[in-house]
């Protein structure tokens, strides 16, 4: 008998189930009757062999004992939104000695097998936008299979990531509008400078640090004064909703 076995010994009515047996040998000191059967069975294989040392117990081996018993469900599901076309999942490990996996159901089906040490994991290529419903089983090591119940629903939305940047367009005196796309950090450098040349402090040019058309120079700056202008149009900005490549 393999080391590990789940054993039942019988007695008539009186029935002892000795489980995970250290080795291959074991010894029960319970109380046995005289005169009636014994009767051992394992969940792995028949038993070989048994003395009982009690006057007229005939010993008898069992079918082998299949376990039905299904793993206790997993708990703790955690869902995380705002990944971009992914939801990362966790949840907490389940003890079940026999453990073999862990599944995986997006909306009810089906989709992916892990190990039994597994405790977390990226589904990919979802929808941005989209809100789904995940769970998790368990199954044993017993052939065939028993499946835990699914584990309650977490549910989580991926989203496509925001750019923090900014489109400003401004018109000059001339009718000339220029555009430069900018961080926001960039933006509110330009509106504090503004605001202040509006009051009269600050310097009298705003520079813009230009990343295009820059051939061979190391970089380029775009100069605007407050004089040149068209206020009305100034606040002509909205900001940039970009994916990532």
């Amino acid at each position: 008998m393999p080391t590990g076995s789940r054993v039942q010994l019988q007695q008539k009515r009186a029935t002892s189930i000795l489980t995970a047996l250290p080795t291959a040998t074991f010894a029960y000191s319970g109380k046995l009757i005289n005169g009636l059967p014994v009767i051992l069975g394992s969940d792995q294989l028949h038993t070989t062999s048994a003395d009982t040392n009690v006057t007229g117990n005939d010993v008898y081996n069992s079918n082998q004992v299949t376990d039905t018993t299904p793993p206790a469900v997993p708990m703790g599901l955690v869902a995380e939104s705002g990944q971009d076309s992914s939801v990362p999942l966790s949840w907490s490990a389940v003890t079940t000695p026999d453990l073999a996996s862990y599944k995986i159901y997006i909306d009810g089906v089906y989709a992916n097998t892990l190990p039994a040490t597994q405790t977390s994991y990226v589904v990919h290529g979802l929808t941005n936008g989209i809100q789904y419903s995940f769970q998790i089983s368990v199954f044993d090591l017993q052939s065939p299979s028993n499946e835990s119940l699914k584990s309650t629903e977490a549910t989580a939305t991926p989203k496509a990531p925001t750019v923090n940047r900014a489109l400003l367009v401004v018109t000059l005196v001339n009718g000339l509008e220029k555009e430069y796309d900018l961080s926001m950090t960039e933006v509110n450098a330009f509106i504090t400078w503004y605001n202040g040349r509006a009051e009269g402090t600050g310097s009298e040019v705003y520079a813009f640090n230009k990343t295009f058309n820059l051939a061979y120079f190391l970089s380029r700056k775009d100069y605007i004064a407050l004089v040149k202008l068209k206020l009305s149009k100034l606040v002509n900005m909205r900001l940039l909703h970009l994916n990532k490549d």
